[in-house]
């Protein structure tokens, strides 16, 4: 009898032990990047209704690289990249406004700009579905997209100094 009230006992500290309150497990990282770092907080605003769908499609978080290339060669380097349509707006033009984040990560060698940053830019969306906006950095320069038909996916040039890079952009969110 004995044995048994002890098993019991056992049995009933195993459950309530069981039952107690445990940590919760840690949330996941939501936007947070290490390697294109963006801001602690932004939102990504649903384009309003009467904002057309080529253009709508570019709301959200686009993630890929830039292929950088010496001059007349192939590829000699990514730059990681990041961009984030927070807002889409009517402009005064036939064109829409884009509030964007755009972020990079630490450059290839070949590249002589810094470490991995973001900056906080308006860019302009045409009627045919093109996001340009002047690229950051110390070299100033052009940053053009397009969205792939599958609206899964942007294509992207980086226009500066007489160079071409090129990229792909899967969309993330």
């Amino acid at each position: 009898m004995k044995a048994a009230r002890r098993i019991g006992a056992l049995i009933t500290t195993l459950v309530i032990g069981g039952c107690a309150t445990a940590p919760p497990p840690p949330a996941p990282a939501d936007t947070i990047d290490l390697v294109t770092p963006l801001p602690a907080n932004f939102n990504v605003h649903a384009p309003a209704p009467q904002i057309p769908k080529p253009i709508a499609e570019f709301s959200g978080i686009w993630k890929g690289d830039w292929l950088v290339a010496a001059s007349g060669e192939g590829p000699v380097g990514i730059l990681h990249h990041t961009l984030v349509v927070t807002r889409i707006e009517p402009s005064t033009s036939s064109d829409f406004r884009a509030a964007v984040v755009y972020s990079a990560g630490a450059p290839p060698a070949t590249w002589q700009d810094g470490g991995p940053g973001f900056w906080e830019l308006w860019g302009t969306v045409s009627a045919d579905g093109t996001l340009r906006m002047k690229a950051p950095g110390p070299d100033g320069g052009e940053a053009v997209y397009t969205v792939a038909d599958d609206g899964k996916s942007l294509k992207g040039q980086y226009l500066v100094q007489g160079k071409t890079i090129t990229g792909t952009f899967l969309r993330i969110r």
